[in-house]
């Protein structure tokens, strides 16, 4: 009897044995033929299909396969740029003008009687280099006196055609008083005739010996200035030539006596430039500056792309492209700037054109037939028109 009972026993265990085996069987089958979606939440797996919290293969849902600040992208469709001056001559003018005219008057001094002139006069504030009196003495007895403001600059007996020098350093730019008065013995006839007399004065025109040059930089080719040179020719005249002053934006890149009948090169710094509008100047002091061949010439950057690169595993690349339970999407952020943004991207050989106002953009890259490869992959960013990318990133979601 009780052998038959532990026979009994062995043999139930057994049976239980067998139909938990089946049923593990059946479950196994079942998880396995599950949709990969269903399996990862039924069983807390992660993207790699590793459970939570293990060391698998990356990345998860939601991940990033790349991210970077991009930044300003510009563009250059030449790496030089020359810009032509035309040809001119600074000279120094120095021309005469008339300040004041008097065409006839008399003076006398008498035993009772004296007859004076008083001749009021300005000159210009700038420029005075000379000033000189010019007149005609028809009727001449006595002695001649001549003064400028309040001092004397001619005493004598005057000639039939007389010319005074004058010392600016006299002169007031507002107000001036010539005055005229005869002297001489008590016996002697002390009178006289003054005609055509005329002041006149020597300046010299800064305008002549001044050149601006005005021109034009595009942001992109300023920004991407790698070197810049001003060559020019000049010729003067040794024995008469003074300082010549070259200015770029009101900052100076040369100023000395030049060395005449020779080619001036001087270097051009990005931080003196701007967009937009520029003016080169050229100022001389003295004598005749003849400048031709002038010429800016600038080195620019070629234009490179952003070029970056991002794997996709095997693990993902069965789970985006062969499951189609994940998605890998690109998004780039613009700078709002209110500007079209104009660029293409280059997939793997494969080339998309954005064209858009709006600050962001999207592009689920695995909708895409035969664009993403498993392993490495690369884009490529190349501006149509410069554009700030804030970011870009390639994720999986």
């Amino acid at each position: 009897m009780g052998e038959e009972k532990s026979s009994g026993k062995r043999r139930d265990a057994a049976g239980a044995a067998t139909l938990i085996m089946l049923i593990t069987v059946l479950l196994i089958f079942y998880i396995v033929f599950l949709p990969p979606n269903v399996r990862i939440e039924l069983l807390g797996e992660d993207a790699s299909g590793g459970t939570p919290g293990s060391s698998g293969v990356k990345p998860l849902v939601g991940e990033f396969l790349l991210r970077e600040n991009v930044g300003h992208l510009s563009v250059v469709n030449n790496d030089e740029k020359t810009i032509d001056f035309p040809n001119f001559v600074l000279t120094e003018t120095k021309p005469d003008i008339l300040l004041r005219e008097v065409n006839t008057f008399q003076i006398y001094h008498g035993w009772f009687s004296e007859l004076r002139k008083i001749i009021p006069f300005s000159v210009p504030k700038e420029g005075l280099t000379k000033v000189h009196i010019s007149f005609q003495a028809p009727t001449k007895n006595g002695i001649l006196v001549v003064g400028l403001n309040g001092a004397e600059i001619f005493r004598g007996r005057a000639q039939q055609s007389n010319l005074l020098s004058i010392d600016p350093g006299m002169l007031d730019a507002e107000k001036n008083q010539l005055t005229f008065n005869v002297e001489g013995g008590f016996f002697e006839s002390q009178e006289y005739q003054i005609s055509d007399l005329k002041i006149i004065a020597t300046v010299e025109e800064k305008e002549a010996l001044i050149s601006h040059n005005p021109f034009s930089l595009e942001e992109s080719e300023l920004q991407e200035l790698k070197e810049g040179k001003l060559r020019f020719f000049i010729s003067c005249d040794v024995k008469n030539t003074g300082y010549l002053t070259v200015s770029l934006n009101s900052k100076q890149l040369y100023s000395a006596v030049p060395v005449c009948d020779d080619i001036l090169e001087l270097n051009v710094y990005q931080d003196y430039l701007k967009t937009g509008r520029n003016v080169l100047s050229f100022e001389g002091t003295k004598g005749v500056y003849d400048i031709s061949k002038s010429q800016l010439l600038l080195k620019l950057k070629e234009t490179k792309p952003f070029l970056a690169y991002f794997n996709i595993n095997n693990q993902l690349y069965s789970d985006v492209l062969l499951d189609k339970f994940k998605k890998i999407i690109l998004q780039l952020d613009f700078v709002d700037d209110g500007k079209q943004k104009e660029l293409e991207l280059n997939i793997n050989g494969q080339v998309k054109s954005i064209n858009q106002k709006e600050t962001k953009f999207e592009w689920v890259l695995s909708d895409v037939q035969d664009l993403l490869l498993p392993g490495k992959n690369y884009i490529e960013v190349t501006p149509v028109e410069p554009v700030d990318v804030v970011e870009l990133r390639i994720k999986v979601e």
